[in-house]
């Protein structure tokens, strides 16, 4: 956004600071590897002193080794700067500038700044040369090169045991205190709302007790810090020293920033950011005195590509900002248990949109905005957002976010996605596509996934989110907020028009004396379903301009709530008993013969139309209803649609990719949907099958195998990357939500035939992935099956799957496929015709080991069947009569099929019959 590319140069560093400061200037330059305090470092002899302009030239290793309080103007590293990581060190400078191959590293995991010594980095008071810098890069540090910072582990935050009282000299914490030590700072969290109630303390003593840690204050506490009765929630408190601190000299007078440029090859923990940031959100933006992008912890466009390697910030503690706080801005990263405080504008940012990662475990309070609330319209589209006290301000909807506290703050979480010079991010990098049919990528279009575990604490508003305004319309794939607490505040979720598609599940929301509404939705927007929820404290639980279409009510509690539902087209009949929910292992989907599934260079129609049975009942793929009128009504999945755009045939092939299919080509694509009731997400395959384009083109786009993507939201470990950069392996983004749609090992799908057979059927037992009973974090998500749209004779395609019990003297379960057909009226076809085949049912014999049918996933069945393959894979593991073993079975069967009996109701059990003779391998 600032314009902050530069040229390569031949000595390694790169032209922005380049041109701000020349090596070739320096008045003390490196000349030996060596201690910064000895002479024979430095060319003459000189060591550095007040006023030096120094350079460290590449192939030159500098250790700092100093406690200096001459004013240093510029360091530039070329080569390699270390600091002791055995003694106090200080530096004051005005600016540090790393070049592209250089390191910069102040301790790693392996050898952190010792405990028991201090780093000090001070950015020095003094004008900006606008001559020399007319951005304003400088008064900070700049780093382009690699950058390893690593101080003396400490846990970020702590819980009290109990309450803290106003007048309280003492405390006591029942977790979190590890690396604490006399002499730190503390912030005992603020449970007043609008109050903010931080109250900053010094430790002056520590003891153990039965209870857990006692800390002694040097001064006793002004204000109650409590928890609503009658439930078990926490209060927090946080450490905001470390051992190695970045800081400004005069934080009236010019501020320092730290920017990581263009450089993912970042990992800071454990140090401490004080008075930082020169941006000043109390402001709005110019290019004089109010620059964009000077912030305290700053990653600027250190890449987003799929593949680009993971800055790691981890651990750190950020506070004392007029702006904002830590900034992901156009990068990849770990931003994980850092404690953000005392900030006015927002605490930790998305910046533009194209972001991805992950946010773990950061606990920001006291963000107090400037007064002006947000508004559309205004200047936040031209990206002067995040201003009005947001603790985790988000243009980007795609990064995982789970186990994040938000207190004292007007806004916890925004996704307003407003400004207007937003990048979209590369979507080969995001996990979880809601518009696979959609030739661009949109960033207001990503789902919000994984949004799990998170709490707020007094603030105004929890989540503010909406301007999913295209995908809404054309997608199943939901947003999942599970396990929100939320306690003190005044509102929970605020949705504005043209947004939809969430699962609110699991979630606690008290709100504060005389709160109004707890989730307001609107009436341009649909499918929206709350699971398993506690309401207290509230007017209204639950307030809603529209239908909310498609949305289910399920398992939810109310106390001291005046108004359960408050709506002008429903009321409390939409609220339904959690006794009442069937769920299902994963939604059932059906693609009917309306479909037209084939894509051509002469033939830009495809069209998706069918119905999806989840958890909650059965609705159709792609469907769209807003308010009472007719307007906005849809249903399938058209690509051209004006939500979707029309795009060209050729365009999705780049997209997807083209796979030989026997004599032809298809194009398989990832269809995600998310259960409404459990909020877990599944992937179904659709074959496009492709005519008229040139094999030379297909071969262009290729792929030989593919894989659908998991389900599955598994954050990264950031903590051991840690370790990983210091022995100099990259940082790679990994998976931290889902699996990648592009190729891999499609082994369980038979396609030699045509017949993709791993699609559910109907009115299954899923007794598996039954989650009932309050928390309902079971369930598997990482399948996904392959979808046969209707034949053009009206043959519905469909498979099951059932369990089969394989008997060696025990009986243990294991899973295979089966395939069958069936006409529009649910009479089965006969899928093959084999005369050998006799009717048996009960048991299957090959040798001395036999099969035994039993209990059904999706309904009752016998078989009648044919000879089969059977290979059986042993985990390394003798066959021991009696005890139970796993076995991986590859049925690669021929079945004929016969209808015994219909369906007796309307669940649409089927009764089949066939008996097969296994061949044993």
């Amino acid at each position: 956004m600032n314009g902050t590319e530069g040229m390569m140069m031949s000595d390694g560093s790169t032209g922005m600071t380049n041109q701000i400061f020349d090596g070739n200037d320096a008045t003390h330059k490196a000349v030996n590897s060596g201690a910064w305090t000895d002479p024979d470092t430095w060319e003459d002899g000189k060591v550095p002193a007040q006023g030096a302009l120094v350079h460290i030239p590449m192939g030159i290793e500098v250790t700092y080794n100093a406690t200096s309080n001459a004013k240093l103007d510029i360091v530039r590293v070329d080569g390699t700067l270390n600091f002791a990581t055995d003694q106090d060190t200080n530096m004051i400078v005005e600016s540090i500038y790393t070049g592209l191959m250089s390191t910069l590293t102040i301790g790693t995991a392996e050898n952190p700044i010792h405990a028991d010594v201090k780093t000090n980095i001070v950015f020095s008071d003094g004008p900006l040369d606008l001559s020399e810098d007319p951005e304003q890069l400088g008064h900070g540090l700049v780093a382009e090169g690699k950058v390893i910072i690593h101080g003396a582990e400490k846990s970020p935050y702590g819980t009290l045991d109990g309450n803290a009282m106003s007048g309280a000299k003492a405390i006591t914490l029942e977790s979190g205190t590890d690396g604490w030590v006399v002499g730190d700072t503390i912030v005992v969290m603020g449970t007043a709302y609008e109050k903010f109630q931080d109250e900053y303390r010094e430790i002056t003593a520590i003891s153990e007790g039965p209870n857990g840690i006692t800390i002694t204050l040097d001064s006793a506490l002004d204000h109650n810090h409590t928890t609503p009765d009658g439930h078990d929630l926490d209060i927090y408190v946080g450490n905001s020293t470390r051992n190695v601190e970045f800081s400004s000299e005069n934080p009236e007078g010019v501020r320092g920033h730290v920017m990581m440029m263009h450089t993912p090859d970042v990992n800071i923990a454990f140090a401490e950011f004080t008075d930082l940031g020169r941006t000043d959100k109390g402001e709005l933006l110019n290019e004089t005195d109010n620059v964009a992008g000077r912030y305290s912890l700053h990653l600027h466009e250190t890449g987003t590509e799929a593949g680009s390697d993971m800055a790691v910030l981890y651990g750190n503690s950020v506070h004392g900002s007029p702006g904002w706080g830590i900034v992901q801005h156009s990068s990849v990263a770990a931003i994980d248990y850092n404690f953000v405080h005392d900030i006015q504008g927002a605490g930790i940012v998305s910046e533009d949109g194209d972001e991805t990662g992950q946010w773990i475990g950061n606990f920001v309070t006291g963000v107090t905005g400037h007064g002006e609330k947000f508004t559309i319209g205004r200047d936040e589209l031209d990206a002067d957002f995040g201003h009005s006290g947001v603790a985790f301000e988000n243009q980007a909807r795609q990064i995982l976010q789970q186990d994040n506290i938000a207190a004292n703050a007007n806004t916890g979480w925004m996704f307003r996605a407003a400004e207007t010079s937003a990048d979209d991010p590369d979507r080969a990098a995001i996990d979880f596509d809601p518009m696979p049919f959609k030739s661009d990528f949109n960033h207001e279009e990503a789902a919000i996934i994984g949004f799990h575990d998170n709490e707020a604490i007094a603030v105004g508003t929890v989540i503010d989110t909406g301007h999913r305004q295209d995908a809404s319309l054309s997608t199943d794939l939901r947003s999942d907020i599970i396990g929100l607490k939320a306690w003190e505040v005044d509102r929970v979720l605020d949705m504005f028009s043209y947004t939809g598609e969430y699962v609110i599940r699991d979630g606690l929301f008290i709100g504060r004396d005389g709160a109004g509404r707890a989730i307001k939705v609107p009436g341009k927007h649909e499918g929206t379903s709350i699971i398993n929820t506690h309401f207290e404290n509230f007017k209204n639980a639950i307030s809603d301009d529209g239908l909310n279409n498609d949305a289910v009510y399920i398992g939810l509690t109310f106390k001291n709530i005046a108004n359960k539902i408050q709506a002008d087209y429903y009321g409390e009949e939409r609220l339904q008993s959690y006794d009442d929910v069937d769920l299902l292992a994963k939604p059932i989907v059906t693609i009917d013969g309306s479909s037209d599934l084939t894509l051509g260079r002469k033939d830009d129609n495809l069209y998706i139309s069918g119905t999806i049975k989840d958890s909650a009942g059965t609705i159709d793929i792609g469907s769209n209803r807003w308010t009472t009128t007719t307007s906005s009504d849809k249903d399938g999945i058209d690509i051209h649609s004006t939500k979707i755009g029309s795009p060209e045939p050729e365009e999705l092939i780049a997209i997807h990719g083209a796979m030989r299919d026997g004599a032809g080509w298809i194009m398989p694509v990832a269809l995600w949907v998310t259960d409404r009731v459990t909020g877990e997400h599944f992937a179904y395959r659709i074959d496009v099958e492709l005519t008229g384009f040139e094999d030379s083109f297909l071969k262009q786009h290729e792929i030989t195998s593919f894989d659908l993507p998991s389900g599955e939201i598994t954050p990264l470990d950031s903590y051991q990357t840690l370790f990983a950069a210091s022995a100099g392996v990259d940082n790679n983004s990994g998976d931290t939500s889902g699996g990648d749609t592009s190729g891999g090992d499609t082994s369980d799908v038979d396609t030699s035939d045509g017949n993709t057979s791993d699609v559910d059927t109907p009115d299954g037992d899923t007794s598996d992935g039954n989650t009932s009973g309050g928390d309902m974090n079971g369930g598997n998500t990482s399948g996904g099956d392959t979808l046969v749209p209707e034949a053009p004779n009206n043959i519905v395609w469909a498979s099951f799957w059932s369990i089969i019990s394989f008997t060696i003297a025990d009986v243990f379960t294991k899973i295979f496929k089966q395939s069958v057909a069936a006409d529009a009226d649910g009479n089965l076809m006969q899928l093959t015709d084999l005369d050998s085949s006799t009717d048996q049912s009960g048991s299957f014999s090959s040798g001395d080991a036999a099969f035994a049918l039993s209990e059904l996933l999706v309904g009752t069945f016998e078989f009648i069947g044919s000879s089969a393959d059977v290979q059986i894979e042993l985990a390394d593991m003798d066959i021991v009569q009696g005890t139970p073993i796993q076995v991986n079975l590859l049925f690669d069967i021929d079945v004929t099929i016969e209808q015994v009996g219909p369906p007796a109701d309307d669940s649409n059990d089927l009764v089949l019959e066939t008996a097969d003779q296994f061949d044993l391998l």
